[in-house]
């Protein structure tokens, strides 16, 4: 049984569409995760510290690193748009941003990107 050029193209939206779905979900759960954070918690100063890009798709990572009472904390997030420059210019290297953490897990953190000092 062969598929049509018209079912292909409606399987691909339908792709297209549940993947913009999920990516939508995502940025809710990790908006949802600042706002908890920022609201109970402590705050700090975190640095961005590396860049990379992996993957045929281009998926953008940035670490940082923040201390605690004299712990370096190090984590890796992804970012895709907001730093895609930095890949190949490494202006975003040193940029300082809010972090929230929880005063009982200082591992558990998120940089705020929309905050910059």
């Amino acid at each position: 049984m062969e598929i049509t050029n018209k079912a292909k193209d409606y399987l691909i939206w339908i792709g297209i569409i549940v993947i913009l779905i999920i990516s939508y979900i995502k940025w809710q759960e990790k908006q949802a995760n600042i706002r908890e954070l920022s609201k109970n918690n402590l705050i700090t100063i975190g640095k961005i510290i590396d860049h990379r890009v992996t993957g045929l798709s281009e998926n953008f990572y940035v670490k940082y690193e923040y201390t605690i009472n004299g712990i370096t904390y190090t984590k890796e997030v992804n970012y895709s748009d907001k730093f895609r420059n930095c890949y190949f210019d490494r202006k975003c290297i040193g940029k300082k941003f809010i972090v929230y953490y929880d005063k009982n897990n200082p591992d558990n953190a998120v940089i705020d990107f929309e905050n910059e000092k």
